[in-house]
């Protein structure tokens, strides 16, 4: 022993070396320690599945293979270089609509990005073992010499190489939409590597990211866990998450948003502070990364009073709104919206004729399930999947729901009886389910207007047609609110 140990005496308690701290720290450890022993196995067959799946595509699907290549890849790259926030050009569009275009300067390989492939992500990983016809050429593009310059181009840029002032989008969503991939290719930069492994690294951080975010949900969800599972293998989601999209953040984000809501609501205790800051900052990175989807992360407002009362709601509300004025402020001097019509006009005529659009989105609505069924067998596998996955862990609910009142069962108890449920009990019981509904509803009319605003031709088109420009995509992350479903608080009981 040391000079200075001290040798306990008869009866005393060897703390160890850690002290009289080591006890409570590891009460503190314990409920995380718990949750990741019974995760385990779904977090072991996420992180292989996605590993293997995420590796093969950043391997045989080219860097700049995507959908809007122009705008993730320059996103990215213009946050990782600092150039997030810079000025922008006023001009105007052949449609007559008013765009800003940024300002960003660099090595020509990076901005004029060649040989980049635009493609619906069904097109580009059709079959099991997808190749990209456009990954050699994008190799060989980024191995050239490059040389200095600036965007919008010069005059004499724009004659050698045919790119227009549009060629760059990278202000089309809040900079930190592009966090996960920023990070890898500042890295890359950062080290001297070629351009082309620069964008690998984005691919790889992106990746790594969504393990990390998407495996924390899986650990966290009191039940469901392999629901999510299957939720988080989904090719498309996969293939999002190993690319420079932000997609698959936003996936991760309102995922670890329901997961950790319900493991709050499970506990049953009153949410702590922290706790309540964190549901605010997942929600507020959602909304920084698109408006529309910020809704499914404000579960923390249906919890109830018991929980979290109205002075913890402002506390979880507070980041959400300094992100929504952040948003704001960003969108007004910075921020550019692309669009294949006027906007103006659309805009008019969709004030003038309410009832249209709300007709047209509610026909999309309507037709969801077919249009993604039938555009993609992908979404139609995985539908199956997860429709058994919840029907068992219902049946697995209620089966315990019963086992519980069964064993704990007492004879005084003979006397109490359901209350007969009025209106507001049962939406009370059912607050989840209904919130998340609301939710849904919420964020999928939202994107539906959008596309009708920026994508069709009101004026134009008939009253009731489908919504062009829209891609089974953009429903990933609303389907974590699924879990919701399993989460039905018990009704009042009475006395006899």
């Amino acid at each position: 022993m040391g000079r200075h140990s001290k040798v306990p005496a008869p009866g005393e308690k060897n703390l160890g070396p850690a002290g009289p701290d080591a006890a409570p720290r590891a009460r503190r450890l314990a409920p995380t320690l718990a949750a990741l022993r019974e995760a385990r196995w779904a977090l072991v067959v996420f992180l292989v599945v996605a590993v293997v799946q995420g590796a093969y595509y950043i391997n045989n699907i080219g860097a700049l293979t995507m959908p809007d290549p122009l705008m993730h890849s320059l996103g990215s790259y213009a946050l990782a270089t600092g150039q997030a926030l810079n000025p922008c050009v006023e001009v105007t569009d052949t449609e007559g609509n008013p765009r800003r275009v940024q300002t960003l300067a660099g090595d020509s390989r990076y901005l004029l990005t060649k040989e980049t492939r635009n493609d619906m992500i069904s097109a580009i990983i059709a079959g099991p073992f997808p190749t990209d016809p456009a990954r050699d050429a994008q190799i060989a593009a980024c191995a050239e010499e490059g040389f200095g310059m600036v965007l919008p181009p010069t005059e004499e840029v724009e004659r050698d190489t045919g790119i227009t002032v549009f060629h760059g989008r990278s202000n089309q969503y809040f900079p930190l939409a592009w966090l996960p991939q920023a990070l890898g290719i500042r890295v890359g930069i950062s080290l001297g590597w070629q351009p082309y492994d620069v964008w690998q690294a984005g691919r790889v951080s992106s990746l790594v990211c969504y393990l990390a975010l998407y495996g924390a949900a899986i650990a966290i969800a009191p039940r469901m866990r392999w629901v999510l599972v299957a939720l988080g293998l989904i090719p498309t989601t996969l293939f999002a998450a190993s690319s420079l999209m932000c997609d698959a953040f936003l996936v991760s984000l309102c995922t670890l948003s329901v997961a950790l809501t319900l493991r709050l609501v499970s506990r049953g205790r009153r949410v702590r502070t922290g706790e309540a800051l964190a549901l605010g900052c997942v929600a507020a990175l959602a909304l920084l990364g698109k408006v529309v989807y910020a809704p499914a992360c404000l579960g923390f407002l249906v919890l109830p009073r018991r929980q979290l009362d109205v002075r913890g709601k402002v506390v979880a509300a507070a980041p959400v709104a300094l992100a929504l004025v952040a948003y704001l402020a960003w969108s007004a001097t910075i921020g550019d919206m692309a669009a294949i019509v006027n906007l103006r006009d659309n805009i008019a005529y969709a004030v003038a004729h309410l009832g249209t659009v709300a007709a047209r989105i509610g026909y999309m609505v309507l037709n969801l399930p077919a249009i993604l069924l039938n555009g993609d067998g992908v979404y139609l596998g995985f539908a199956l999947v997860v429709a058994a996955l919840l029907a068992w862990e219902a049946l697995r609910a209620r089966r315990g729901e019963k086992d519980g009142a069964l064993a704990g069962a007492d004879p005084s108890d003979a006397a109490l009886a359901p209350a007969a449920p009025t209106w507001r009990d049962w939406l009370s019981g059912h607050r989840y389910v209904v919130g998340a509904v609301v939710a849904g509803a919420a964020s999928v009319a939202g994107i539906l207007l959008f596309l009708l605003l920026t994508w069709n031709d009101l004026a134009a088109g008939p009253d009731i047609a489908y919504v062009e420009g829209f891609q089974g995509r953009y429903l990933l992350p609303l389907w974590p609110l699924l879990l919701y479903a399993s989460t039905v608080l018990p009704a009042p009981a009475t006395r006899r």
